[in-house]
């Protein structure tokens, strides 16, 4: 109910409807623009400043709303607002996942290969009635283009 009657208010104020996602409210002029983005019962705004007041102004006389500011979480992405960009990553839930499986007290480090060389690692394991019979892992022997070559090298070798 809530969402029809933002959505009716939006498009008689001159919002276009994204027609892929329907949640996504668009209003552009030649200079500025503003972009609804709605989420059960959030709304984050994307625009320049001018249209983003007016935005802010027109929902808060009709639904009373407040501004909670820049967003600073969406959708398990945190959003960090830079000088020079946006900065979004997920490092609160890696910690959760990590925390999870008793692993936020593991130690990295640094990788073993030699990168500049190119050559990816190859292993196999053969399993026969739920046992390791034979396996192996080794430096693939020639150098692969891509991943996915060096995918097919790697099925040659353990063939």
């Amino acid at each position: 109910m809530w969402y029809n009657r933002l959505s009716e208010y939006l498009l008689k104020e001159g919002y276009t409807n994204d027609a892929i996602c329907p949640c996504v409210f668009i209003k552009n002029t030649i200079s500025e623009f503003v972009v609804f983005a709605v989420y059960v019962d959030d709304i984050n705004l994307i625009g320049t400043p001018a249209e983003l007041k007016k935005a802010t102004d027109y929902l808060q006389k009709e639904f009373g709303m407040k501004d909670l500011g820049k967003t600073k979480l969406c959708l398990g992405l945190q959003i960090e607002h830079l000088t020079n960009g946006i900065f979004v990553h997920q490092s609160a839930y890696t910690e959760k996942v990590l925390k999870r499986f008793y692993m936020d007290e593991a130690h990295p480090l640094r990788y073993l290969s030699e990168p500049h060389k190119a050559r990816s690692q190859t292993g196999y394991v053969f399993i026969c009635g739920g046992a390791a019979i034979s396996w192996r892992s080794t430096k693939q022997s020639i150098i692969a283009t891509s991943s996915n070559y060096a995918e097919i090298i790697a099925i040659h070798e353990a063939s």
